[in-house]
């Protein structure tokens, strides 16, 4: 601009804003892809997210476009399946018309409502349900065991079965088939107690010339 009688402030207000347009209120943002394989149950994973797709697509190789807010899966060019990003770490995000219709009719049941059934029945046996849900990757597993241990409970009393909750949860053993056989063999007033150890059996230090004990050093 040497020798010139205005600045570039100048210019661009005369002759440059005139000729722009607004700026596009929707904030650019890239996208990013990758490639994957559908898994056996009809889930991709994403950033320790699943999403579903068609069954028909289990096994094959899909094309997944995402940004900070939602996925797009894409076979041979076509999408088959759009998603908003999961914040839950492996957790699902699920379209029901994706899945087979054995499995569409797990839907239906929520965890809440699960929990729920099982907090009316005594607070062991929603603490069951909740490590029972928590230990499956795919949560609608757990659904079937929590359905039979509501059905175990109707056959053998609540009685029995939040105190086949409490020792399961005490074995760390959480599925329908440790709740089953508990009730079957009846272990469930079984009591297991971690004994802390008194002083009258903590080791002490034997007597002898060469042990100073702590008086030696006050």
């Amino acid at each position: 601009m040497t020798g010139r009688n205005y600045s570039r402030r100048e210019q661009y207000e005369e002759i440059e804003r005139p000729c722009m347009g607004p700026l596009n209120p929707i904030r650019f943002e890239i996208k990013k892809r990758c490639i994957v394989t559908v898994h056996k149950n009809g889930y991709v994973r994403l950033d320790k997210h699943f999403y579903s797709v068609p069954v028909e697509l289990i096994g094959k190789k899909v094309h997944l476009h995402y940004d900070t807010t939602t996925v797009k899966i894409y076979y041979k060019y076509e999408c088959v399946a759009t998603h908003p990003i999961g914040a839950k770490p492996f957790g699902y995000t699920t379209n029901p018309d994706h899945l087979p219709k054995s499995q569409q009719n797990y839907l239906e049941w929520d965890p809440s409502t699960l929990l729920d059934q099982a907090e009316a029945i005594g607070e062991p046996v929603k603490e069951y349900f909740s490590r029972v849900i928590e230990s499956r990757r795919y949560t609608e597993q757990a659904y079937k065991s929590c359905k039979g241990i509501l059905a175990l409970g109707k056959r053998v009393g609540e009685e029995r079965l939040v105190k086949a909750c409490r020792l399961g949860l005490i074995l760390q053993n959480y599925s329908y088939q440790a709740i089953e056989q508990i009730l079957t063999n009846r272990q469930e007033d079984v009591i297991l107690d971690e004994e802390e150890p008194t002083n009258d059996t903590a080791p002490t230090i034997p007597v002898h010339k060469n042990i100073r004990g702590k008086e030696y050093y006050s």
